[in-house]
């Protein structure tokens, strides 16, 4: 397995974050909306593999 297949998602959602971050603090109206995504996402990507089961 390569360096970039287990990096490239962590880093997605990373820079997903950055532009929420950023969005939120530089821009109104449209950036608040695109800072929620962007910083809810973490979450609900926490929620979502912290509640599923692994498999057997």
């Amino acid at each position: 397995m390569s360096l970039w297949q287990i990096f490239r998602w962590p880093l997605v959602v990373g820079l997903l974050c950055l532009i929420g971050l950023i969005s939120g603090l530089v821009s109104d109206d449209w950036g608040d909306h695109l800072a929620a995504i962007g910083l809810g996402l973490p979450v609900l990507l926490s929620a979502w593999f912290g509640w599923r089961r692994p498999r057997a």
